[in-house]
């Protein structure tokens, strides 16, 4: 069952990525002795959690794009994909990017609320704001106090955006009138023309008629 955030928002589970010796069962047959190869891996958690489970990165990943078909309300499709590209990020030794608003790119939050947010491995203002009774009991004292904060946050973050997007909204709208306006201008313009167009081919039609 995924996390649910303030917003009755799910949250992804948390993963690290990393490189374990497992047997490779070939090579030791060949040599007559145990060869050992690197295997890239997952450890996987729910937020906030302090249990872990271990599997291979292409059991896991295999697994969870199942999962994200048959129950997509507990996997969401764009986690999967976020997945892979952190993973990809991993491989090429990028640093990892945080899912959602980094804690440390926030000024609201104190160094200490940070640091133990990041030691019971809370990375994200969204992470924070979804915060479960476990997790609020790992921080220890006032971490009811930073989820609410963090909730505020997004929650103010949520108005301006659609704030500013009505604003950009109107202002298209107020664009689009002025360029309706100018096209049935240039639309007036063009028919006055073809009026005086035709006036004039009708005054040099109409002596040569008279001659006939």
């Amino acid at each position: 069952m995924a996390v649910m955030s303030a917003f009755n928002q799910p949250r992804p589970p948390q993963v690290r990525f990393f490189m374990q010796p497992r047997e490779n069962k070939a090579a030791s047959d060949l040599a007559g002795h145990k060869v050992m190869k690197d295997v890239p891996s997952v450890a996987v958690a729910q937020l906030g959690s302090k249990d872990w489970s271990e599997f291979s990165w292409e059991v896991w990943i295999a697994q969870i794009e199942i999962d994200s078909r048959h129950r997509p309300h507990d996997m969401l499709p764009q986690w999967v994909e976020d997945f892979k590209k952190r993973y990809e990020k991993w491989r090429a030794g990028e640093e990892l990017t945080v899912n959602g608003t980094a804690i440390k790119s926030v000024s609201f939050l104190l160094p200490s609320e940070i640091q133990n947010l990041t030691n019971i491995g809370v990375h994200s203002v969204e992470d924070a704001a979804a915060m479960n009774d476990e997790c609020m009991r790992r921080f220890g004292f006032g971490g009811l106090k930073v989820k609410d904060k963090c909730a505020n946050f997004l929650a103010n973050r949520d108005a301006e955006k659609a704030s500013y997007e009505v604003g950009r909204l109107k202002e298209k709208c107020e664009q689009q009138e002025i360029q309706l306006a100018d096209e049935r201008e240039r639309i007036r313009q063009l028919e006055t023309r073809l009026a005086g167009l035709e006036q004039m081919l009708e005054q040099q039609t109409a002596p040569r008629q008279g001659k006939r």
